[in-house]
């Protein structure tokens, strides 16, 4: 360790040069300022921005009235809360174009704003973890600054709920820094402290006394203090410590003695050492100022000699290695030669941070949330859309490798989004996607040329919306040549190839493989739904042996079938019993009782890049109303999923497709659903979601579909209370606010 401090030393630099003083390059922003506004912030003299640009996510709150009288700072009397969503980022151009090094500050108050527990949350830098913010008390104000160089244009700064209160941000300032100061061998700084020795006790120093706005805390060492005269002006040097703060030193109080500093850096092991001197006595007639300096004990650096009054910055050009128990200790001695004692003004202490390079592809980032924008879309589209994996944007996968080149979008999925407006020219800027799912919405105009030149698409679903025109020759041409799975069925104006042909349209088109969350929602509602009690109960004692709710098939521990044990519990896909966009269904046993078997198709293995994760989630689903997921195969190419066997078929089998408003007429069965079997057969779906959306370990928390059960119980004590025919039950319940709770728990 020794040696290691005393290379070190050799890295270590003496820097006299003159700063340039220029405050622009300046962005401030109020989080939780009401959109549109600004205001000149009475200390600093420095203009503050609403956050509503940088953010589309998060709630405007107020501190409570007891902290807003104790707050001078306009910045800390309001704030952004984010209680919906895990991450929530801003994104914020950087004030110049290049690569400049910048100072990043983020600042917190909870002030009590939602008389809850106060909250701990992480803090991210684009996909990297930053730090932890802990709030202990409702008038702590918790800053965190990093020195950073952007890869990119813009930085995105990210909140991330982990469980422990709802994240919320007060202020967030980048300043432009000289790219020649705070250089590290590699990474960030995230500033550890930064003190102003001999300053007044709760006294503070930044802009406009500091070029960078820097903020230079009181030190709470005991040492003697030297306060220079007002009259003398400190020469500064490219890192424009602020002459008030130089103005300002310590000295023992034993001149014979050390100045000796401790920190506790924590786990962090790496740091960078910033010290500033000036000296206020002139040297000559024996007095002469010379010291030696420590680092946990080792020599770093000496001899000395701080310059009369001329800042002089002692740094590292190196990484300080920090041991084990995060401590670090410095003492600065005086030379065997010196007449005065040590002396020091300010101090900076970094903790280097290395945040990780990998990111998706900037054009395909710009892509996408042009694509947002122009649609109008409500997604929660946050930091980065790939990484970390964890918080993969809903809608899309990626192409996750181990190199060092960016990561590209290769599946999008937009279907059921209320799209409007003609295919967005921003989606040719995904060159790198195989999958693109465009289906079940509002879409119009032609179908794009751009689309039969994006080289890696293999899948296309265009089903479903108001296209017209003639599908391009050349998309066409790679439909029958079966390099694309081309979808275009549902759009009465759209022909496959002139002369318009609707047959011919219907034949050559081919359906798209759908994602696994299709196939989640396929088989856990209304798909396998009984409207027969009775043969319900029958088929649970035979599967479960009672009809005990919660019990599951007799099978392995091991969810995970091989492909061949696939072929075996289907006879070798002998019976086919259903076919979909994702995939055919087969019929088979699993230990003498019926299973069903549904494969997906090559199309959807390729687009689909989740499936082990997303089907080993399903296996743990259990409710009596949803059917369940019994295991699955992920061999090779062959993706499969084996759930319960619904005999009687599904719900579309037993309702007509002729619907009026007060009855339901079935053509294949002699049987007709009386109301309340319908809103009995209603009610057991609504409870099998919701389950999904508050019971199970994956549930995403959807309140509305809470009213719907409720609802629906309203409506059968009407019913089994009234006597009431079919053609009267409009009148007694309240079907309007019954499909508006429907529709406002799916609008995600």
């Amino acid at each position: 360790m020794a040696t290691l401090f005393q290379i070190s030393a050799f890295l270590a630099l003496l820097v006299l040069i003159q700063a340039d003083d220029d405050p622009s390059g300046f962005i401030s922003i109020d989080c939780g300022l009401p959109a549109n506004s600004s205001y000149i912030d009475a200390k600093t003299g420095l203009k503050y921005v609403s956050d509503a640009e940088f953010i589309d996510t998060g709630e405007i709150k107020n501190i409570s009235a007891e902290f807003k009288n104790k707050t001078s700072e306009n910045q800390f009397r309001n704030l952004r809360s984010f209680p919906v969503g895990i991450r929530n980022c801003y994104t914020i151009r950087t004030p110049n174009s290049g690569r400049n090094r910048y100072l990043i500050r983020v600042s917190f108050m909870h002030g009590n704003y939602d008389g809850e527990a106060r909250p701990t949350f992480d803090l991210a830098l684009g996909v990297g973890y930053w730090d932890s913010v802990v709030i202990k008390n409702g008038d702590t104000r918790v800053t965190k600054e990093l020195i950073h160089v952007p890869l990119l244009d813009y930085v995105q700064i990210c909140l991330i709920d982990v469980g422990k209160g709802v994240p919320f941000i007060s202020a967030i300032e980048i300043r432009t820094l000289d790219n020649s100061t705070y250089v590290a061998e590699s990474g960030s700084l995230m500033l550890h402290e930064r003190l102003d020795y001999g300053l007044a006790t709760n006294r503070a120093i930044r802009y406009p006394n500091d070029s960078y706005d820097r903020i230079w805390s009181h030190s709470a060492a005991t040492h003697s203090q030297i306060i220079t005269s007002s009259n003398h002006s400190i020469t500064s040097n490219v890192f424009a410590v602020p002459s008030i703060v130089m103005a300002t030193a310590v000295t023992p109080t034993n001149p014979n003695q050390s100045l000796n500093f401790t920190w506790n850096i924590g786990n962090e092991s790496k740091s960078y050492i910033y010290m500033h001197f000036t000296d206020f006595s002139k040297t000559g007639k024996g007095k002469f100022r010379a010291m030696n300096i420590f680092i946990n004990g080792s020599f770093w650096y000496g001899p000395l000699v701080p310059e009369y009054l001329s800042d002089v910055t002692l740094y590292s050009t190196g990484v300080i290695n920090v041991p084990n128990g995060g401590k670090l200790d410095i003492s600065i001695q005086r030379n065997d030669s010196s007449s005065l004692p040590p002396i020091i003004n300010a101090i900076e202490i970094y903790i280097l941070k290395q945040f990780p390079q990998v990111q998706t592809n900037q054009a395909e980032i710009e892509a996408l949330l042009n694509v947002k924008s122009s649609y109008k879309l409500t997604k929660n589209w946050q930091g980065d859309p790939c990484y970390p994996e964890k918080y993969l944007w809903e809608g899309l996968n990626c192409s996750y490798n181990n190199s060092s080149r960016p990561t590209n979008i290769i599946s999008l999925n937009l279907s059921l989004n209320e799209l409007a407006g003609e295919i967005s020219s921003h989606i040719s800027n995904l060159t790198m996607i195989q999958c693109l799912d465009l289906s079940n919405n509002h879409l119009n105009g032609t179908v794009p040329e751009f689309l039969a030149t994006l080289p890696f698409l293999r899948v296309l679903n265009l089903e479903n919306n108001n296209l017209s025109g003639i599908v391009p020759p050349a998309l066409f041409e790679r439909t029958k040549n079966k390099t694309l799975s081309l979808s275009v069925e549902g759009n009465p104006n759209l022909c496959l190839s002139e002369p318009c042909n609707k047959e011919k349209n219907k034949k050559y088109v081919v359906p798209l493989a759908a994602s696994l969350g299709g196939v989640a929602l396929v088989l856990l509602t209304g798909g396998a739904i009984f409207w027969s009690q009775k043969r319900r109960k029958k088929r649970e004692k035979q599967l479960f042996g009672s009809s005990n709710q919660g019990k599951t098939l007799l099978m392995p521990v091991n969810t995970k079938f091989s492909y061949s044990e696939i072929l075996s519990i289907t006879n070798n896909f002998e019976r086919v019993i259903g076919k979909g966009g994702f995939g055919t269904v087969y019929h088979g046993y699993l230990h003498s009782s019926q299973v069903s078997v549904k494969m997906l198709s090559p199309a959807s293995v390729q687009c689909y890049k989740h499936f082990q994760e997303e089907a080993q989630l399903l296996t743990k689903v259990h409710h009596g109303n949803l059917t369940s997921v019994l295991g699955y195969c992920d061999e090779d190419t062959h993706q499969g999923l084996v759930y319960e066997h619904m005999d009687n078929g599904n719900l579309a089998d037993h309702l007509s497709s002729r619907f009026s408003l007060f009855r339901y007429e079935l053509e294949k069965s002699n049987h007709v659903l009386s109301w309340k079997e319908r809103l009995r057969i209603a009610l057991d779906a609504a409870q099998g979601l919701e389950y999904l959306h508050f019971g199970s370990s994956s549930s995403t928390r959807r309140p509305s579909m809470t009213k719907v059960v409720m609802v629906l119980k309203q409506c059968l004590d009407v019913l089994e209370n009234s006597q009431v025919n079919n053609d009267e039950l409009s009148y007694s319940l309240d079907w309007v606010s019954l499909g508006s709770l429907i529709s406002d728990s799916y609008e995600t």
